[in-house]
């Protein structure tokens, strides 16, 4: 029996010689050539239909803007980190229809923009917009430390002059954390 290195041996001479340059030339010239200039050619992106919408394609048909109905439910401290909230899922978009951004009011006038060209702004890119704001502040120093709701209405958008924009509202103390009781 051959040892491996003679059967590699063997396999090699039992392989046919290269066809001539003729033939060569007659499979390759189906081919298309690429760059000129030696360079490999960059794959395109994919490219897909975004799913989101602009505000202003929004605004033109008077299309209504409703909150996904788990953010007033969130009861969560703005100055505190995203991996708090563990029981909600945070990558469903924030509005339906799915807007590319949203601009962030605060009863204070401050505001802040979320975005996400691709799938729509989702509830955990406008909570990381308002952390971004918040989270270097002590619960002391915020009047209003806990997120009451985002709420989006027809008066407030035009008045703002944007169809995109929502109010958040905040409140003063977290609603009790109420736990099930295991049963025996």
């Amino acid at each position: 029996m051959p040892s491996k290195k003679n059967a590699k041996a063997a396999t090699a001479v039992e392989t046919p010689a290269p066809a001539t340059t003729e033939a060569k030339d007659a499979t390759t010239s189906d081919m298309p050539e690429g760059p000129a200039d030696g360079k490999k050619h960059r794959r395109g992106s994919s490219v897909s239909e975004s799913v989101a919408f602009k505000a202003e394609e929004l605004a033109a048909n008077k299309t209504q803007i409703t909150i996904h109905k788990d953010v007033p439910r969130l009861n969560w401290k703005m100055n505190t980190s995203l991996t708090t909230i563990d029981e909600f899922n945070l990558d469903v978009p924030l509005t339906n229809p799915p807007l590319k951004a949203v601009y962030i009011w605060f009863p204070s006038g401050i505001k802040i923009t979320a975005r996400n060209l691709k799938h729509g702004v989702t509830i955990k890119d406008a909570l990381k917009a308002i952390y971004k704001l918040y989270h270097k502040k002590a619960d002391d120093e915020l009047d209003l430390p806990v997120l009451d709701t985002i709420e989006w209405t027809q008066f407030f958008a035009e008045d703002r002059e944007n169809w995109g924009a929502v109010l958040v509202k905040q409140k003063k103390e977290q609603a009790p954390v109420t736990k099930k009781k295991a049963k025996n």
